[in-house]
């Protein structure tokens, strides 16, 4: 008698189904992205249960990463103590339970910058990082999510390896997934160099390991303990020269001073987990302690970009393995706190459904929200499955602005022009529950009328407003496959 193998087949399948459906039930994990997979399970079923072995098994794979010691560097503990943001300025204030509840989340200290540079572009941004680099004398610490062996990525590859055999200590970490398309000898080059030099969680396939669902998703760098970057751009040409959707633009930020500690904290605790090897705190900036003699940034870029003085920053690491999202906390309490307006930027909004519901009840109680969103995305999926929040935000008096042209990677969050967020988180799921981040937020007025304006500059020379009206009027192909899309957006 022949074995029916087809009939087999299709027996062993449905059991895992139902067992991983099964598991996925017991996790209690959130209920829209439990569905999400049972949908994936049951659609694409021998397809769905690869893309859960690699993307799903979320608690099972966090108590891995937790065992290997990821853990954060309390800033309470560093040199800089002494020298934290005692008391906000009068006009933030209101702000100070989310600058208490953001430093009991996640020990963060709110520091005083002595400036923060803003840079809208990509070239001005790397012919600053360069000057500065050049200008190092102890050490330069660079993380990136991206870090590619092109054009740009060479230039700076080069600079680090010329101040490396120059004996400045350099180490350089980037994220596996992230960087995979760089060729491996562009990174030997840098280690023959004595650069030390380390890759985020490395994918060993093919074994049905989920490490390429968590990644590290910050930009950091850090200089002579007194220079530090943080933004939204990785090191590419697709910021500098462009790609096939145009230069890309976004924003970074140049800072200098104590609230430098908070960049670095982030890169020792990534350090730490990546090498197994825990960095002295000398690398922290400490009132006390002698500095050498700085050359300043005398880059054309540097010169001629916006700068703000004596800026308190919070800035704070999220991730996975954090008991509490803080980010989301963070975000939902500063947009229900608004009183006037609120401008944001960012390449991806999947929002989760608190996110949501926090935008559209600002709205209704009156407040301005501007969204600024691009139209010409690098992802379909994602930008069909981000229009089908459109049509509740629109109706509930949220304002959609449709970037034109080249693509907009920009994070940035305002409120009442008083408080500003910046960084490397995107507002989605992703940013949200996956991706280690980085984020601060900068509590000064005059910085967050900065990036008020650049954003409203923004808005008149680059977007259409999308009209409620027009919106109800698309197609129901579109409609259709919006809803498909947005089914799918906590995997995405």
């Amino acid at each position: 008698m022949m074995i029916p193998w087809g009939y087999l087949f299709s027996g062993i399948l449905v059991l895992i189904i139902v067992g991983l459906i099964c598991v996925i039930l017991l996790e209690n994990r959130n209920p829209h992205k439990a569905l999400s997979w049972v949908l994936v399970l049951m659609l694409l079923p021998g397809l769905g249960v690869v893309l859960y072995l690699l993307f799903g098994r979320q608690q099972w794979h966090l108590k891995k990463i937790q065992k290997h010691t990821y853990d954060r560097f309390d800033l309470t503990d560093t040199p800089s103590s002494g020298t934290t943001v005692k008391a906000l300025p009068p006009n933030e204030e209101p702000y100070h339970l989310l600058m208490e509840m953001v430093r009991y989340e996640t020990s963060a200290q709110p520091l005083l910058a002595d400036e923060v540079t803003i840079f809208r572009s990509g070239l001005d941004k790397v012919e600053a990082l360069l000057e500065d680099i050049h200008n190092a004398r102890q050490f330069i610490h660079l993380e990136y999510y991206i870090f590619l062996d092109d054009y740009t990525g060479k230039r700076i590859a080069d600079a680090l390896i010329k101040k490396a055999k120059e004996g400045v200590k350099v180490r350089v970490m980037c994220d596996y997934v992230g960087s995979f398309r760089a060729r491996g000898g562009f990174f030997r080059r840098m280690t023959d160099a004595g650069i030390e030099f380390r890759q985020f969680l490395k994918v060993v396939m093919p074994s049905l390991r989920s490490d390429i669902n968590y990644r590290n998703h910050r930009k950091v760098v850090v200089i002579d303990r007194m220079i530090g970057y943080i933004g939204g751009m990785n090191i590419a040409d697709h910021y500098t020269v462009g790609n096939h959707k145009g230069c890309w633009y976004d924003t970074h930020f140049r800072v200098t001073g104590m609230a430098v500690n908070g960049l670095q904290s982030a890169f020792m605790s990534d350090w730490r987990f990546a090498s197994k090897i825990a960095l002295s705190q000398n690398y922290y900036l400490s009132p006390g302690q002698p500095l050498p003699p700085t050359t300043p940034n005398l880059s054309t870029a540097y010169q001629n970009a916006i700068k703000i003085a004596q800026v308190p920053m919070q800035t704070f690491a999220s991730g996975p393995t954090n008991k509490f999202r803080t980010l989301l906390q963070a975000w939902s309490r500063t947009i229900y706190e608004a009183k006037k307006e609120i401008y944001i930027e960012t390449p991806y909004f999947l929002p989760t459904d608190s996110l949501n519901k926090a935008l559209i009840g600002a709205a209704l109680s009156g407040v301005e929200v501007h969204l600024v969103l691009p139209w010409n995305s690098d992802s379909h999926l994602v930008k069909y499955a981000s229009q089908s929040y459109y049509a509740d935000l629109l109706e509930a008096g949220v304002q959609i602005h449709r970037f034109d042209g080249e693509f907009n990677h920009s994070k940035l969050l305002t409120v009442d022009g008083r408080i500003a967020y910046i960084g490397s988180a995107n507002m989605d799921f992703r940013s949200l529950e996956y991706n280690f981040e980085l984020t601060a937020i900068v509590y000064n007025t005059p910085f967050a009328n900065a990036l008020q304006s650049s954003i409203q500059q923004n808005i008149i020379e680059h977007c259409q407003l999308i009209s409620p009206a027009q919106w109800q009027k698309r197609s129901l192909q579109n409609k259709l496959l919006q809803s498909f899309c947005r089914l799918f957006s906590p995997l995405l």
